[in-house]
């Protein structure tokens, strides 16, 4: 295994690869040692080094304290099937007042150089809600409109849960473009619920949790989601720690992550900062985004620089898949920005105004006829698109705007009146021309 040494100073702490590269890391990735005795015993934290180029893990600790922390640790990692190591570690001399105690949430790959981060992150999806207890319980308060966004984090994850707060069916299908996996409460049968259900059918997310209440009818839940794709939802009560560790196991988490490709970022919301200017928040859907990096906002096709990019409040240089993030922007105005809008690398978006979705149709819709205008969800795009053409398992739109997707992205199609039933139904999008 490569040669590490680990030191530090009041103002950072050095790790340093023998053998294959040598790699600093400064404040951005890690927390600086604290001078003895201003660190309580209850805080203490070690030095957590995983090499992703090896199955092998090494724990550094300042050695009076290293079996307060390092036993359960290493147990975690064990049973993953890793090579673990506990190391302890004396202070050199010259730096004997402070602790030899650091944490990482970053590894190392000694190849390409670069950090990359292990916490888990999710955006979760709260669905079919009335009063939002769960939501509350969740997590703390974030940004609030028509979407409500919470936060959770611990030592290993960071969590940002959504929820629609507006009857009208854009802010659901927003909400359900914004989210990696989505968690439904059957609370009460309400439309809303229903039409939550045939929206993240619609979805196809292939995973996701149904909370159930005590005094829902659980024959009734059984009947709701059995024609759908949510029958293969993971059944958890109505309660919050039950959620939170579902999501925080190892093997659930590792089937959410996305394939990797080029970095995409859809927007959820904007606005300007003083002294730091146009800031966008949302989720690296994909890939790793950089600081300094030159990307394009679409689909108007405008380029845009990555001045500087938050995670939690805290400034770091890359954010990694599934991270949610706030992004500084140069080259682009709040006024040039919509929700929906999507930074990503040049050319890694198709771009058109008509497009064919291959649909599924929701059976409980009446089936819609040439010249209807409907939402057309993609992400967190959702424009009005005007029927030209349709059969059995296709529809053509026109759309108001231009539309920005990937290959295999999916469209939910919705009715524009103000209340359910909306779903029309959903499928992959495909370009026409």
């Amino acid at each position: 295994m490569t040669g590490v040494h680990v030191w530090g100073s009041p103002l950072y702490t050095i790790v340093s690869l023998r053998g294959t590269a040598s790699i600093t890391f400064l404040n951005d990735c890690s927390i600086p040692l604290m001078p003895r005795g201003s660190v309580k015993s209850s805080s203490i934290i070690i030095t957590l080094c995983r090499f992703l180029d090896e199955a092998s893990l090494t724990i550094f600790g300042y050695a009076p304290l290293l079996a307060l922390h390092t036993n359960d640790v290493a147990n975690a990692y064990k049973k993953r099937g890793m090579n673990v190591t506990l190391v302890q570690t004396i202070c050199p001399r010259r730096l004997d007042h402070f602790l030899f105690v650091s944490f990482f949430t970053k590894t190392f790959n000694t190849r390409s150089h670069r950090c990359i981060d292990t916490m888990k992150h999710l955006t979760i999806g709260i669905f079919g809600e009335q009063e939002h207890a769960l939501l509350k319980k969740l997590g703390n308060k974030g940004t609030l409109n028509d979407l409500e966004f919470r936060n959770a984090s611990g030592n290993d994850h960071v969590f940002t849960f959504c929820s629609p707060r507006s009857e009208k069916v854009t802010s659901l299908l927003q909400a359900i473009g914004a989210v990696d996996v989505p968690v439904v409460v059957f609370e009460e049968p309400t439309p809303q619920l229903g039409e939550a259900v045939l929206a993240l059918d619609a979805a196809e997310f292939g995973h996701g949790v149904i909370c159930v209440s005590p005094s829902f009818d659980r024959n009734l839940m059984d009947r709701i989601v059995g024609p759908t794709s949510l029958s293969d939802y993971t059944v958890l009560p109505l309660d919050p720690d039950a959620v939170m560790a579902h999501f925080l196991d190892d093997q659930q988490y590792a089937s959410l992550l996305p394939k990797d490709g080029p970095v995409k970022v859809p927007i959820d919301n904007y606005f300007q900062v003083k002294s730091v200017g146009t800031v966008a928040l949302g989720t690296v859907k994909r890939g790793e985004l950089g600081v300094y990096t030159k990307l394009l906002l679409y689909p108007d096709g405008s380029e845009v620089l990555v001045k500087s990019i938050q995670s939690q409040d805290k400034n770091v240089k890359t954010a990694t898949t599934l991270q949610r993030v706030g992004v500084s922007l140069k080259g682009v105005k709040p006024d040039d920005l919509k929700r929906g809008n999507v930074i990503a690398e040049k050319g890694s978006l198709t771009v058109a105004d008509t497009i064919a979705v291959d649909i599924s149709y929701n059976p409980f819709s009446t089936p819609p006829k040439e010249g209807d205008s409907l939402f057309v969800s993609i992400g967190l795009q959702a424009p009005v698109g005007r029927v030209e053409a349709l059969d059995e398992s296709m529809i053509r739109f026109s759309l108001e705007r231009p539309v920005a997707f990937s290959p295999h992205d999916r469209a939910i199609v919705a009715r524009t009146t103000q209340t359910p039933p909306r779903i029309v139904g959903g499928g992959t999008v495909l370009p026409v021309g």
